[in-house]
């Protein structure tokens, strides 16, 4: 705190040296708030030298603990041991380089809690994100394990515990696995259940029409020309669907020929199999 001499507290009369000296400690760069929470601090030209905030002992050029309640501006370059605050408000975590084409920029062991735009940069050892209360006593004490990312550009998303990874994306082999950790086709489910395993749902909403259908469709690569469709498999309704009891539909199976794709088999709600060409 900035000594000031009083004549009250000196019980006489300030000498002209003693005038000077309270002037001078006036106009130092020195600000302690005693405790006092700074709500509007706008700097815009020196340095910030032996400056106190929550200590005792001044620390030249730094700041050893602070809060802004308000808000902090910040119009330069603010650089400190691994946090970095660029031009435009670019803040960098776990180094000195100022980041210029995100909002805010991790690296190493960099922990955040959130931004709209994040360029997170490991130095080869992936990230993760967290969920859920530090709780040692339940067994974890980072939170549960929610989203991995690896240096290779693996992503795997964990169930609810934190502990298995769910749904995985493999970067190098470009495939998607649903309750595999390494997928052996482009898409892959599985799972471990006790009789039948629902592992696929596909589902058209429009409820107003007779023809309404789903429709998987297979197509083949054309050399010197577009792709094609080689085949579908089709399930539609063959009546309107209301409250009546009365919803029947059919599964249908169709090829090219020709250039020119065919259904060659269908299967209708009771049951009967026609290959009647042309029949449809």
């Amino acid at each position: 705190m900035t000594t000031i001499t009083t004549r009250a507290g000196k019980g006489s009369p300030l000498t002209n040296n003693e005038v000077d000296a309270n002037f001078t400690n006036l106009n130092s760069d020195k600000a302690e708030t005693d405790g006092a929470t700074l709500t509007n601090v706008d700097i815009n030209s020196g340095t910030i030298d032996n400056t106190v905030i929550g200590g005792s002992t001044p620390a030249a050029g730094s700041f050893t603990t602070g809060q802004f309640d308000t808000s902090l501006n910040v119009d330069g370059t603010v650089t400190a041991d691994g946090l970095t605050v660029g031009s435009g408000g670019v803040l960098s975590i776990g180094t000195n380089n100022a980041p210029t084409t995100s909002d805010i920029s991790l690296s190493g062991n960099a922990v955040i809690g959130g931004s709209t735009s994040l360029n997170i940069t490991t130095g080869g050892s992936g990230f993760l994100v967290r969920t859920g209360a530090t709780d040692a006593s339940a067994g974890y004490s980072d939170g549960l394990v929610a989203l991995r990312v690896a240096d290779g550009g693996d992503i795997s998303f964990y169930e609810d515990e934190g502990t298995t990874p769910k749904l995985v994306w493999k970067a190098a082999d470009e495939r998607l696995g649903i309750g595999t950790s390494s997928p052996s086709y482009k898409t892959e489910i599985a799972d471990s259940v006790s009789g039948t395993f629902n592992a696929l749902k596909l589902k058209n909403e429009r409820d107003d029409g007779a023809a309404d259908a789903i429709n998987i469709n297979f197509n083949l690569s054309r050399a010197g020309g577009a792709d094609r469709d080689a085949g579908e498999i089709k399930v539609g309704k063959e009546n309107l669907w209301d409250n009546s009891p009365n919803s029947n539909s059919y599964m249908s199976f169709s090829t090219m020929s020709a250039s020119s794709a065919s259904e060659r088999m269908r299967i209708d709600s009771s049951g009967n199999l026609d290959m009647t060409a042309g029949r449809w």
